[in-house]
């Protein structure tokens, strides 16, 4: 996008790029080769790699609560005997489960040491059940956004009476493949639901799937899902606009340093158009 374009959206150009100045010396060379914004709608920056698949890493529990929204809305329940969903949801709920990533046996529970990200696999596993299919399948058919993705792949932990079971958090390299340019469409498809703009139907989920921190966290004014070694998106609906951003960074400060620059560069109000002659 040209400087005119990201005045039209309402950005000012100079304080935009400063501001992925400072993010790409923080966290490397390749800092904004797989990083987008997208604001209303448009694509206001883009790195040239894009297009390239990349893996979502534990993030994939954003679209783990999505699909069990999706599930909800179809008049499906998935439960987990022993746990409280929304608190594997919340991130509040520690797991004990068998290793075994190969298999089905991390679904067991186990008296070691216990780890959040289980429950996310353990709540996977269930919703697989209830729904008879991948988790993938129903994200596919059912979010607007995701009927698109060409590149898109949720890996699975194996087959239980032929129905893949894909993983809940990411973890163990179970999680999801897919490009930023992807990532970056889930994004605003959350920042419009959030807002009732579109998709009106799916306010009613989304809206607390952020706002109580279904996968997502709050951060810098925005919510954000992070995983330090693959990636990070932020929606901010009080500010209009979503960042993707495939690849490994140093520290969540660095994501927040971001957001609050792209937030200062759009304070500037769009042009008003020109007159008609």
């Amino acid at each position: 996008m040209s400087a005119q374009e990201m005045l039209r959206t309402g950005f000012d150009p100079k304080k935009l790029m400063a501001a992925l100045t400072i993010f790409a010396r923080e966290v490397g060379g390749e800092g904004l080769k797989r990083l987008l914004i997208v604001a209303e709608g448009d694509i206001v920056y883009t790195g040239p790699l894009i297009h390239d698949p990349q893996q979502l890493g534990r993030s994939t529990r954003i679209l783990t609560s999505a699909v069990y929204g999706v599930m909800l809305r179809a008049g499906l329940h998935p439960q987990v005997e022993e746990l409280e969903v929304l608190d594997i949801l919340r991130g509040q709920s520690s797991y004990a489960a068998i290793g075994g990533v190969d298999s089905l046996t991390p679904f067991l529970r186990n008296g070691g040491p216990p780890d959040p990200e289980s429950a996310w696999n353990r709540l996977g596993y269930e919703m697989t059940l209830a729904g008879r299919r991948p988790l993938s399948e129903w994200l596919q058919a059912e979010i607007p956004s995701a009927k698109d993705w060409h590149q898109f792949s949720w890996n699975h932990f194996g087959l239980l009476d032929g129905v893949v079971i894909n993983g809940g958090a990411g973890n163990h390299l179970q999680g999801v493949t897919l490009t930023p340019f992807e990532l970056a469409t889930f994004g605003w498809f959350a920042h419009e639901a959030y807002l009732g703009a579109e998709w009106t139907e799916w306010t009613d989920w989304m809206r607390p799937t952020l706002d109580e921190g279904y996968g997502w966290t709050k951060l810098a004014g925005s919510f954000v899902v992070a995983d330090p070694e693959h990636s990070f998106m932020a929606v901010a609906p009080a500010d209009g606009f979503v960042i993707a951003r495939m690849g490994s960074f140093p520290d969540i400060s660095s994501v927040a340093r971001l957001i609050e620059g792209v937030r200062d560069s759009r304070k500037l109000a769009p042009p008003e158009p020109a007159p008609m002659p």
